[in-house]
């Protein structure tokens, strides 16, 4: 099989894992308190408390919600970022009311940063995650081109728990979190070192 025809095949399993994971994300609910569970997990790992500059997003509706963790790393002098979709770029905002609609609906700064600093923690949504690290998205791979292209230090995917799946396919663009959060737990992915 020629590495075409393996892409085509990735992708066509990612389409039918998005359709799984949509379903599935329907049938979670609370959502809101979901979403205050895994930004309590957040708020407290050591890596947040050590960042100052932070990407963060928006949430769609079927998201978790990112609204309270704004606000609070706002509180603790950290510079936050948010995607700009027109392009692969970010944009430094310090008031929610700054995020106004792109095209597509999302939330996003009216302009982008032209110089683009290190990211100390990028928090990135996913429609699922698996064990790995790998993420599967909405199939825009806005997110894998941004962490290819810019200097990201650490990177936490969050999704609820049942979203959290042994593998899921990925290609070799696909970018791995170092980092799974959901409402239960906080699993690294990172290689761990033995003494």
């Amino acid at each position: 099989m020629t590495t075409s025809s393996n892409s085509t095949q990735i992708s066509l399993e990612k389409s039918k894992w998005r359709a799984k994971a949509k379903k599935m994300l329907q049938k979670i609910t609370p959502h809101n308190e979901i979403s205050h569970q895994i930004m309590t997990r957040i708020i407290t790992h050591p890596t947040f408390q050590a960042s100052n500059s932070i990407l963060l997003y928006a949430a769609l509706p079927d998201e978790i919600a990112t609204h309270d963790l704004f606000e609070f790393a706002l509180s603790k002098q950290k510079l936050i970022y948010f995607p700009y979709s027109k392009k692969i770029q970010i944009g430094r905002i310090t008031s929610w009311e700054e995020l106004v609609p792109s095209k597509h609906g999302l939330l996003e700064p009216k302009s982008a940063d032209l110089s683009v600093p290190t990211i100390d923690l990028a928090i990135i949504p996913g429609l699922a995650f698996d064990q790995s690290g790998y993420r599967l998205g909405r199939g825009a791979g806005w997110y894998d081109r941004f962490l290819i292209q810019f200097s990201v230090k650490s990177k936490l995917g969050i999704c609820p728990s049942r979203l959290l799946f042994e593998s899921i396919p990925h290609e070799k663009h696909d970018q791995k979190m170092d980092w799974i959060v959901t409402e239960m737990f906080i699993k690294s992915t990172l290689p761990q070192i033995l003494l």
